[in-house]
């Protein structure tokens, strides 16, 4: 890549920051003359509610892939590093929406005070697990299978020898 392709992208990208910024200044501009020009006309009292400029929102959740993009054109280079780029900032995308979608469990339902009440019982089976040998997850594995069938298996076991005595 040659210095005047990058030149020529550092003043698209310089002129569209500048147009960008003129247009939100006049947009605020604009509505402060509205907000004034209301206020006379309906004698209002009390400060009218701002309106947050909010860049960096809109910076954090487009940084990532932007980020993905570059770094695949320098990388690679040419037209293939800004595929990889491209796939590589979707790939970013997907990832972000996936983790703040809630995958982990909400605030909401986690009570600490369920945890704290939980651990003394935990304790208990992890202590039964270790006297019996058996590691925590042989003793889940079997008892996923149910309490109610270890016993009709010992019962089981019970009645064949009951019959080969008698």
């Amino acid at each position: 890549m040659s210095a005047e392709v990058v030149h020529r992208l550092g003043v698209v990208w310089g002129a569209s920051a500048l147009w960008w910024l003129a247009r939100a200044l006049a947009a605020a501009r604009r509505e402060r003359r509205m907000r004034r020009r209301l206020g006379v006309l309906l004698v209002l009292h009390g400060a009218p509610a701002r309106r947050r400029f909010e860049v960096r929102g809109t910076v954090l959740r487009w940084l990532p892939g932007a980020g993905a993009l570059c770094s695949g054109w320098v990388l690679f280079g040419g037209l293939g590093g800004v595929v990889v780029g491209l796939i590589a900032g979707a790939g970013v995308s997907w990832w972000r929406l996936r983790r703040e979608s809630g995958s982990a469990v909400p605030a909401e339902e986690y009570d600490p005070a369920v945890a704290a009440r939980q651990l003394p019982l935990a304790a208990d089976l992890l202590a039964a697990c270790i006297a019996a040998g058996a590691s925590p997850v042989t003793a889940a594995q079997r008892g996923r299978r149910g309490a109610a069938g270890a016993r009709r298996g010992a019962a089981g076991d019970g009645g064949r020898r009951g019959a080969a005595r008698g």
